[in-house]
Formats: structure tokens, sequence, C-alpha cells
């Protein structure tokens, strides 16, 4: 029995007690058994809250390692092409920590010679969220490198 059980049953004794001695309306008594059932109620939808919980850190645990074990880099870019998130292999193929990609401009990392498809393939994909591909150089520090790259855009006017 949990303590909030413990002290509604406690209450109810002392009501009916008290009833017994003085004058305490019905009214109360009823108050006290609908406090009981919300309880109740709360009780069951914290356990499914728990067991959501749970069930959802399984699955981001399943989510990140399949983004982060995958030999292929990922990076997931907002609307306006700032660095949400990136896995270990993007990470290494940039020569970079995770913690200096995210938060910048994925253009920053793009060549001058790729720059216009990029952005306009990128304009193209957030307008018509079509997914596109293209392959481009990426800079690496001072070397530049080719890469293949597939725009899937996940949002839209609404989001």
């Amino acid at each position: 029995m949990s303590k909030a059980d413990k002290w509604l049953v406690k209450i109810e004794k002392e009501l009916k007690s008290s009833q017994k001695k003085c004058d305490i309306p019905d009214t109360v008594i009823e108050l006290v058994n609908e406090l009981k059932i919300h309880q109740t109620e709360l009780e069951t939808t914290n356990e499914e809250l728990k067991k959501s919980q749970k069930e959802l850190s399984a699955l981001y645990e399943q989510y990140y390692d399949l983004y982060n074990d995958v030999p292929i880099g990922y990076l997931t870019l907002d609307m306006y092409d700032i660095i949400l998130n990136v896995n270990d292999t993007a990470a290494e193929l940039l020569e970079l920590k995770k913690d200096s990609i995210i938060g910048r401009g994925f253009g920053r990392f793009i060549s001058k010679d790729s720059e216009n498809v990029y952005y306009t393939l990128l304009a193209q994909s957030a307008a018509t969220l079509n997914d596109q591909k293209l392959d481009i150089k990426l800079k690496r520090g001072n070397e530049i490198f080719d890469a293949h790259l597939e725009i899937h855009p996940k949002y839209g006017k609404d989001k």
C-alpha cells in the first residue's frame, strides 16, 4: 500500500470516527472516496508513463547506436543549414570533434566550387520537400575531398 493510500485510509477512518461523534456531512466522505479514485488513476497513469519512458529510452539507445555506428557520415541540419547532430563517421571524415561541428552552419564545409549547386539543391529540397542527391567537394581543414550528399527534408512549412 502506497503512502498516499495509507494516508487516505487514515483520513477515512478519522472521518468515520468523527462522523459518529459529530455531524460530518456524507459529502465529505464522498469527496474522500473520489480522492481515492483519483489517486488510483494517477498511480496507474504514473506506471504507464514509467513504462513508456523505458520503451522510449530503449528506442533512443537503438537509434543512437544505428546513427553513430554506421560507416556513413550522417549530419542532421535544421532548415537554416545549422548542424544539429553529427555521427562519429562524419566527425572523423571532417577530422573534427562533434562539439566543434554541432551548432555551426554546414556551408562552412562546402568548397567554393560546390557552393552554388549545394545551396540551389538545398533550397529546392526545402521548397518541394523532395530528396536531393549531389556530388560535391567538401573542405577538411585546407584539404578538399569528394563527397556524395543526400538531402532528406524532414520539415515543412507547418513545423
